[in-house]
């Protein structure tokens, strides 16, 4: 869950920034269903990703099936919500 009083931003990020540390089982037929979208349309954008500043760049928390079909269709960026609940 989102603390309440986290910091919230809505902003593209570079792929090149994105840490996944988790990880669980992933299901292929969802990740050939996102690269079919992104051959299909012009729009980069699959939903958002949310993920946590790190020191050197941001933690995926979710969306990674998304990310990882960005990243197999050559995009650079992602439209992202950053979650800074630092105080």
């Amino acid at each position: 869950m989102i603390k309440r009083d986290a910091k919230l931003a809505l902003r593209r990020v570079r792929l090149e920034k994105i840490r996944v540390f988790e990880h669980q089982q992933r299901y292929p037929e969802r990740l050939r269903h996102y690269v079919a979208l992104l051959a299909e349309n012009d729009s980069d954008d699959l939903g958002v990703l949310i993920m946590k500043p790190r020191k050197h760049g941001f933690e995926l928390l979710d969306g990674h099936h998304r990310f990882v079909a960005l990243v197999m269709s050559g995009r650079e960026d992602a439209l992202c919500l950053i979650v800074d609940e630092r105080n």
